[in-house]
């Protein structure tokens, strides 16, 4: 089944941008719809080189803070995914995109995928501080 969801998606959305794109093109004309794909294409470039900055020195400053950087580095991620949704011509990416640069929407998309990450060691989470002591008996 998520195969057929994968391909679904890989197929249906080129031939959705593809109807969308003509739909505009015939009620705004040809030319401004260009102008606007070649717009996004520029903002896309510009909010992903921001974007790889920015997110570097949230990183930087999670770990200075003696922090894990999951969300600064996730939220970067994410940016860099709007970015590059806004390259990729269309106005459905584009739209994608647009909700992907708004912060709340983009911290909560951060927290989801953070939560749903499995937990390693079959455990909790949490750490268990403690001592022992080996005592071998080897007679």
């Amino acid at each position: 089944m998520p195969r057929f969801l994968i391909w679904g998606a890989l197929l249906g959305l080129p031939l959705l941008e593809l109807y969308v794109l003509l739909e505009v093109g015939s009620r705004i004309g040809a030319l401004p719809t260009l102008l606007l794909l070649i717009a996004a294409a520029f903002i896309g470039t510009a909010l992903m080189r921001r974007a790889g900055l920015t997110g570097l020195l949230r990183v930087r400053a999670a770990l200075e803070a003696g922090e894990l950087p999951a969300r600064p580095l996730l939220e970067a991620t994410l940016t860099l995914i709007a970015g590059g949704l806004f390259v990729v011509p269309g106005f459905l990416t584009d739209i994608f995109g647009l909700f992907l640069l708004l912060p709340p929407l983009r911290r909560r998309l951060a927290v989801y995928l953070i939560d749903r990450q499995p937990q390693k060691a079959g455990g909790s989470g949490r750490v268990i501080e403690g001592e022992y002591h080996r005592d071998d008996h080897d007679s």
